[in-house]
């Protein structure tokens, strides 16, 4: 078990069970999967109460980088899913704005990992907009409670050391 997210309200915990994924009452009752698929790295949208997003892929393990951003519908009874981003470039670590209305994540699309936000309903398809650029890691991105800030780990300092620090 890892990457355990509350909901907005406490009332719900969400987190990732290799494979699949999983929301539960606070109180620990009321356990149920809600994504099949091989993920990691949940989080909720704090104003779309329902919504989880997450890291997936289909054929996902720790070795790999054919990753993408999902959102999943976990109040929708058919659990309904929307992928956001497209073609695997390691998407990861997606955190939701407070407002609800963009999705910051991880993505090693330009051949590093840095940070991008895009539209939370629309994907990337809505508007993708990348905010680091460099030959380091930036990654497990957090928004300040008011969405002025987005607060990040990064290696930065010292690219490839597996030494991280926030920004």
């Amino acid at each position: 078990i890892s990457f355990p997210s509350f909901s907005a309200d406490g009332s719900r915990i969400a987190f990732e069970d290799f494979p699949g994924v999983y929301v539960v009452n606070s109180d620990g009752s009321g356990l149920r999967k809600v994504f099949e698929r091989n993920a990691f790295a949940t989080a909720w949208d704090w104003k779309r109460k329902g919504v989880v997003y997450t890291s997936a892929g289909q054929e996902f393990s720790s070795e790999s980088t054919d990753v993408d951003i999902v959102s999943i519908n976990v109040d929708d009874e058919n659990l309904s899913y929307k992928q956001l981003t497209r073609g695997g470039k390691n998407d990861a670590f997606p955190s939701a704005s407070p407002d609800g209305k963009w999705v910051a994540f991880r993505s090693g699309r330009s051949g590093h990992k840095n940070l991008y936000i895009m539209d939370a309903l629309e994907g990337e398809a809505g508007g993708l907009y990348r905010l680091t650029e460099g030959p380091w890691s930036d990654t497990m991105c957090n928004w300040s409670p008011d969405g002025e800030w987005i607060l990040f780990a990064s290696d930065r300092e010292n690219p490839g050391s597996g030494s991280f620090e926030l920004f």
